[in-house]
């Protein structure tokens, strides 16, 4: 029997107990479900089609409408916590990404940019290799200018060095190693 019949199966039984009697064994058993289909590899969408089609099942055995709500309701909290082991998960490998790049000096994923346009552009062609006396030429502005752009920016991000301020272009995806 393939994996996701098992999965199914399995499934629809805890999904069926826990519909009936609403007991907190069957919600434990329904994160334990989620527990399990993470630790075999099992998708979260995967596991969304089976709980849809459970669902239907269920709810074709509804004799009225009333009780089609119940079922839904039910399988609801059912699906949620067997959710719980993905959302753990999610936010674990979340905060781990995060501590890396803290580690690594890289500004988290969402901090916004400091820098004016003009400012970015100039990292760009530091990181790119170009010399400040380069940079005047390319953007057609005066030496002390660019100049001024490079001190403000590195300023703001707090970078002392020019081989800092090129690994801070890197690390933001702003030049390419």
């Amino acid at each position: 029997m393939s994996r996701t019949r098992q999965l199914e199966g399995r499934y629809a039984r805890v999904l069926s107990a826990y519909v009936r009697l609403r007991s907190e064994r069957a919600l434990s058993e329904a994160y334990e479900l989620g527990r399990r289909a993470l630790a075999d590899g099992v998708g979260l969408l995967e596991l969304a089609a089976t709980q849809q089609r459970c669902l239907v099942r269920l709810l074709g055995r509804a004799r009225r409408g009333a009780d089609a709500l119940d079922v839904a309701a039910a399988a609801h909290e059912f699906f949620v916590e067997s959710l719980s082991p993905f959302e753990i998960t999610h936010r674990c490998a979340r905060d781990v990404g995060a501590a890396a790049r803290a580690r690594n000096g890289a500004a988290p994923e969402d901090a916004a940019d400091p820098l004016t346009p003009r400012e970015r552009q100039v990292l760009e062609l530091i990181g790119a290799g170009q010399s400040t006396k380069q940079v005047a030429r390319t953007l057609g502005i005066s030496l002390k200018t660019a100049q001024s752009h490079r001190t403000r920016l590195m300023a703001k991000l707090d970078i002392h060095e020019m081989a800092s301020l090129v690994r801070y272009a890197i690390r933001r995806g702003i030049v390419r190693p």
